[in-house]
């Protein structure tokens, strides 16, 4: 995964997480 694809995928988790929602993970590949 790219760094920049990582980087968006951890600012989505903690937007998630500090809003109190369920973070699902995908492994998409």
């Amino acid at each position: 995964m790219a760094k920049e694809e990582f980087e968006h995928a951890n600012k989505f988790m903690e937007y998630q997480n500090k809003r109190g929602g369920t973070v699902v993970l995908l492994d998409i590949k």
